[in-house]
């Protein structure tokens, strides 16, 4: 497969890739796509896309996207697409590679696994080891756990929305974290990721103790592999 080189950003707090069809919002925490367009073309294939997706018992269309962002958005991406191909975020020079030339140099395999459709990774903090979804659908992170923050200075207040939780209302802390490998090592510099406090609900039945949002791509590039995990360079 040849590699396909597109534009990625943030916008409004929300990370987006400029596909042929115009600007998606990326988002890893949804298993399914969805938008406006009638088609979304990733890596050369132009598939048919749906206008809205079922999820848990609840239709999401981009009515519900426009109570996050209000500028241009087609739709949004998902990881019916996303889990397809090889890809890399490469945030700070503003690409996402798709494609079989994301596979050499991987870098560093993180101790990852995909639940329900969604990935989730590893990360250490403040001595204990966390199982973390990887979210870039979220502006903020979350802990569903309170001793993760607990000790830690108020550092504000996040006001968000959830497409499936609905409206979140929760003080924020700054929650230091180091990811791990799949060997269970700390690995990389201690990262700050700006988080709230959710009720564990439904994430706590399939084993998540935090939500880790679109801002961990600032610090690394990251690759994803069908059926072959998740890897970073610092």
């Amino acid at each position: 497969m040849s590699t396909f080189e597109y534009h990625v950003y943030e916008r409004e707090n929300h990370l987006f890739v400029d596909l042929p069809e115009g600007p998606f919002l990326v988002d890893t925490g949804s298993p399914l796509s969805f938008g406006t367009t009638g088609t979304i073309t990733v890596a050369g294939e132009t598939s048919s896309l749906r206008d809205r997706a079922g999820m848990l018992g609840m239709n999401i269309s981009m009515s519900t996207i426009r109570k996050l962002v209000s500028g241009p958005c087609s739709g949004l991406v998902g990881m019916d697409f996303l889990s397809k191909y090889p890809l890399r975020f490469s945030l700070q020079t503003g690409a996402l590679l798709v494609g079989d030339g994301v596979l050499s140099g991987r870098g560093t395999v993180l101790a990852s696994a995909t639940v329900m459709g969604v990935p989730m990774i590893g990360i250490h903090s403040r001595g204990r080891d966390v199982r973390a979804i990887f979210d870039t659908g979220a502006q903020y992170g979350y802990v569903m756990q309170h001793n993760l923050v607990d000790g830690l200075a108020v550092t504000g207040h996040i006001s968000d929305y959830n497409p499936m939780l609905g409206d979140i209302s929760s003080d924020s802390w700054s929650l230091p974290y180091q990811l791990l490998d799949d060997n269970g090592a700390n690995i990389g510099s201690i990262v700050h990721e700006t988080v709230g406090f959710l009720d564990a609900g439904l994430l706590g039945l399939i084993g998540a103790d935090a939500i880790i949002g679109w801002h961990l791509l600032e610090s690394v590039d990251l690759m994803m592999v069908p059926a072959g995990g998740i890897a970073v360079d610092f």
